[in-house]
């Protein structure tokens, strides 16, 4: 597993969990065409208290931190919190919906965009709906990946 490997997994576990999101950051940049170094992912969160068990279930000790309890201060308290994996040292910034009034505005326009990871070659994203992939690389073949390559892609909701 690496890095993207890894944000896709918190992806799929609040799908999983019908869990509001929405992307942001530079990971949801890249959407974009905006190319910035990153070494986490920001999901903006709406959790409610149903949610927090099946998340912290979904990121089994020892190899990942969920804390359960945190997730349900953090939330109450409008305070950032991470789902850690270990092994690999990453860790995810969700961020909960009652941080910041205005999140709300910008939570209530996000749209689902398709994300699509090429395990070793990263495409070269660009306008909505087109696929974004895994680690930087120079441009090779349609949309800067290697056909031979294997893919995961899911649709999520980002930035509008």
């Amino acid at each position: 597993m690496n890095a993207l490997s890894f944000y896709f997994k918190v992806i799929q576990a609040l799908e999983e969990i019908k869990a509001p999101y929405m992307i942001v950051g530079a990971f949801a940049g890249l959407a974009f065409g905006v190319n910035r170094v990153t070494f986490d992912v920001d999901i903006l969160v709406d959790l409610r208290e149903r949610d927090f068990e099946p998340l912290a279930a979904r990121f089994p000790p020892p190899r990942y931190y969920a804390d359960l309890e945190m997730m349900r201060n953090s939330t109450r308290m409008g305070i950032i919190f991470n789902l850690i994996d270990t092994g690999l040292g990453i860790k995810a910034d969700l961020i909960p919906l009652t941080r910041e009034p205005a999140y709300r505005v910008a939570f209530a326009r996000r749209v689902r965009r398709s994300f699509k990871m090429r395990q070793g070659r990263r495409s070269q994203p660009g306008m909505r709906n087109r696929p974004i992939s895994s680690s930087a690389s120079s441009r090779r073949g349609p949309r800067g990946t290697l056909p031979s390559t294997p893919m995961t892609s899911m649709r999520c909701w980002s930035l509008r």
